[in-house]
């Protein structure tokens, strides 16, 4: 069994678990239909604007590592071409002549 196939057989079952115990959740609920629905509602749209919010900010974070490492690479790379240019402008010399 690869692990592709193992991790999706555990998302499944997770998925799963987590249906069951809301439709429990939902019908040992101490409130009413209506309030428990309600309660419910406001919770998914509290949630869905934290995840909103959570990946907005890691989407920032990600561009300015991006920029980042772009900006580090150039430099490198700069520096290495100087580097490269100055060595090879240098007359050659045999070691042992």
């Amino acid at each position: 069994m690869n692990g592709t196939s193992a991790e999706s057989k555990f998302i499944v079952g997770l998925l799963l678990g987590f249906a069951i115990g809301a439709a429990i959740a939902i019908i040992t609920a101490p409130e009413s239909g209506f309030k428990t629905r309600e309660y419910i509602r406001k919770k998914i749209i509290n949630t869905g604007e934290s995840v909103k919010g959570a990946a907005e900010e890691l989407t920032d974070k990600a561009k300015d590592f991006t920029e980042e490492v772009s900006s580090r690479v150039r430099e490198v790379a700069g520096d290495r071409e100087k580097i490269y240019k100055k060595t090879w402008k240098q007359p050659k010399t045999r070691p042992y002549s």
